[in-house]
């Protein structure tokens, strides 16, 4: 039987190895421990929370009061039995995969700890994916919470790059672009939530993302083709050169400011002003022929 003490945070892979091994008592060392809020064992020893006891050894609980505390019963029941110690190093304590949060603000604190560490916060060349990242953080304890709300971030964005294509087909280009924006920003919200749900051992699943992304592109194509007046080659000339020039040279994959090229948030804003004023076919030439040029360059420095 596996027994954890109430609110255990464990997430380190070392701790659950040492549980894979057997029956045992899992420690750390007392000093540290206790601070953290675990109970002691003796003067070297704290429990870290975690045991793992024979079902003969839980049938002991019967002899007890009805009072009694079961997590602590069962420690003191392992350790009269003399489970196998299974010792943890500080480590664990100082990295805050292993703790045991006493108050609100340990939880809350704990979170942010958390976050951190599976939810990158350095400094994005993405415009979609600083955005995406600055909606998520507050929000990602709440749809953690709820099996359903990555098929539905993924369902959302979709929808509201389908309503691209739609609004634009149907006569306003500029709505059109403004949706894709909003897709834009979805997809590496989506992504960045499927990391958190994978956490802390999982890989998330990068497929569905994949597809939001193809289908964001040919949603641009429309979009740009439905803001251009004349023959129907005529329009998806501009927008089908930008889409290829996009995936030929990616240059979002550079260094700002030259990344922004490469965002579909950034072109979607772009494009939606300019198809505001009747400038969309204009906009479109531009925007491939800086992605073009910035392909040759490129080109050009790294033969030199």
């Amino acid at each position: 039987m596996l027994v954890l003490a109430p609110g255990l945070f464990a997430e380190d892979r070392r701790g659950l190895e040492q549980l894979r091994r057997g029956g045992g008592v899992l420690t750390l060392p007392a000093g540290p421990a206790i601070a953290a809020g675990f109970e002691r064992i003796d003067l070297e020893r704290a429990w870290a929370g975690a045991l793992l006891v024979p079902g003969g050894l839980v049938e002991r609980l019967a002899d007890l009061p009805d009072d009694s505390n079961p997590f602590a019963a069962l420690l003191r029941i392992g350790l009269q039995a003399r489970l196998p110690e299974r010792a943890l190093s500080e480590e664990v304590l100082v990295e805050g995969s292993w703790s045991l949060p006493r108050s609100d603000k340990d939880a809350r604190d704990l979170e942010d700890s958390w976050l951190d560490r599976h939810q990158s916060r350095g400094p994005s060349s993405s415009l979609a994916g600083s955005a995406a990242l600055l909606l998520l953080r507050p929000l990602a304890g709440q749809l953690l919470a709820r099996p359903r709300a990555l098929p539905g971030a993924l369902g959302l964005t979709g929808l509201a790059i389908a309503a691209a294509a739609g609004a634009a087909a149907a006569g306003f280009p500029a709505v059109g672009f403004l949706l894709l924006a909003m897709g834009a920003v979805g997809m590496p919200f989506c992504a960045g939530l499927a990391q958190l749900n994978a956490a802390p051992f999982g890989q998330a699943r990068t497929a569905p993302v994949l597809v939001l992304e193809r289908l964001l592109d040919l949603s641009l194509a429309v979009c740009g083709a439905s803001a251009i007046e004349g023959g129907a080659l005529h329009a998806l000339f501009p927008p089908l050169v930008l889409v290829a020039s996009l995936h030929a040279v990616n240059p979002g994959s550079a260094k700002p400011p030259v990344s922004l090229l490469g965002d579909r948030a950034v072109l979607s804003l772009f494009l939606a002003s300019a198809a505001a004023f009747g400038l969309a076919e204009a906009a479109l030439m531009l925007l491939a022929l800086a992605v073009l040029a910035f392909g040759v360059v490129a080109r050009w420095r790294n033969s030199g």
